[in-house]
């Protein structure tokens, strides 16, 4: 049966198929071939010994966090606490770029700037050169380009991932 891993915690990946999830274990020989199973694969599996058979040809990969067949990053940028910083925007736009995914970019903490004028040339000039560019409190804006694909959230720490997932997913907490 053919299923897409959904969730990995302790070895044991949760396996999505036919609108059922599955707690399954990996073959040995994944070990033997230096593969291991991500979040985002398509696997091959069988439903009833609970376990997954191969893995299907990923179309990218990240290393951290270690997730595979994405659609898209979300990069989250603060505009203060932390401060922004061009140079690890643009570091993050390269490697997303390189992995082939598409990267847009979310400002965050927008609504603690005294003065806007600032950030909003920044963000000018990454809508100018081709870049999706959003405020985190477009939320329904984000859950339209969120809808149909997967997609990853990455940031420094402190910049409002979490803050953004429950404002988007109440349920989430």
């Amino acid at each position: 049966m053919t299923g897409k891993i959904v969730k990995l915690i302790s070895n044991l990946w949760t396996v999505e198929a036919d609108n059922k999830k599955i707690n399954c274990t990996s073959k040995g020989k994944f070990r033997h071939l230096k593969v291991s199973p991500l979040v985002g694969d398509i696997v091959e599996f069988d439903p009833n010994d609970k376990v997954i058979l191969s893995i299907h040809k990923r179309k990218n990969e990240l290393v951290r966090p270690p997730i595979a067949n994405v659609d898209q990053a979300i990069i989250l940028t603060s505009c203060v606490q932390p401060n922004f910083s061009s140079n690890l925007l643009d570091k993050m736009l390269v490697i997303i770029e390189y992995n082939n995914i598409k990267p847009v970019i979310c400002f965050t903490k927008y609504d603690l700037l005294n003065d806007t004028k600032e950030i909003d040339d920044i963000i000018s000039y990454y809508k100018k050169i081709g870049y999706d560019v959003f405020i985190n409190n477009e939320v329904d804006k984000i859950k339209q380009i969120l809808k149909d694909k997967t997609s990853v959230l990455t940031g420094q720490t402190g910049v409002g991932k979490s803050s953004l997932l429950n404002r988007l997913e109440k349920e989430l907490n």
